[in-house]
């Protein structure tokens, strides 16, 4: 009896010591990593790491998913423990040693001088080789704003129900000033544009028509000077 009590004890140990164990991402990326500013600046840069918790080396693979940059001239690049990649570099493999780690950061740019107003997701895949229950995925989001304009409290534009079947509210602040709305598909194609002649009310979008999916709606000003973009997503 006390031997299996003794053997019970030291699998459930075991199990112990293994759980919690892999590649741990800081932030977590069970949400999105942001990053946002004034669009007058050369890059905005979301920032996160990867840590092995594990005691062996780790082959880690990142690549590059999906890049959907909403702004004129945007680009993407990402970092980790080697180099700062060139925009056009969608994967990498590294080592990260035992308790060590690497950063995994994506940078958001365009071809000018400074970002200038949009926004833009990127979706980072990380597979490691020596056990694919260690494999994550994150999502890095940026917006900048056009200098002036003020950005709005993340609770201030709700869009509700998300998911939407048919109609959905968009609820704005009286503070953002918003007058017009444009809607994107996931690919980055316009596929409304509307006015908004009051936002102290809200503006109610008719999404019975659209496929199932992720979109995007982008928010501006009377003088169309970018405020912020929302995400929403089509069920069934």
């Amino acid at each position: 009896m006390k031997l299996r009590l003794l053997t019970f004890l030291t699998v459930l140990c075991i199990a112990a010591q293994v759980h919690g164990q892999g590649l741990v991402m800081d932030p977590s990326p069970a949400s999105e990593i942001t990053v946002s500013g004034v669009a007058d600046v050369y890059e905005l840069v979301a920032h996160a790491s990867v840590t092995n918790t594990t005691n062996q080396t780790l082959t880690v693979t990142w690549q590059r998913t999906s890049n959907d940059l909403f702004g004129a001239g945007w680009r993407s690049l990402v970092c980790d423990k080697i180099t700062c990649w060139s925009p056009n570099v969608n994967n990498n493999t590294i080592t990260i040693p035992p308790g060590e780690s690497s950063i995994l950061d994506v940078h958001f740019q365009s071809n000018e001088a400074v970002i200038g107003p949009g926004y833009g997701i990127v979706q980072i895949a990380i597979s490691v080789a020596e056990n694919s229950a260690f494999n994550l995925s994150a999502t890095y989001r940026c917006d900048a704003w056009a200098v002036g304009i003020q950005t709005p409290y993340e609770e201030e534009i709700k869009l509700y129900p998300n998911p939407v079947r048919d109609r959905l509210n968009i609820e704005f602040n009286s503070y953002t000033n918003v007058k017009f709305i444009e809607v994107y598909n996931i690919i980055g194609s316009q596929i409304a544009r509307y006015s908004v002649y009051n936002s102290y009310y809200p503006f109610v979008y008719d999404a019975s028509a659209l496929d199932e999916g992720m979109y995007f709606i982008r928010l501006y000003d009377h003088d169309y000077n970018f405020i912020e973009s929302k995400v929403f997503t089509k069920g069934r």
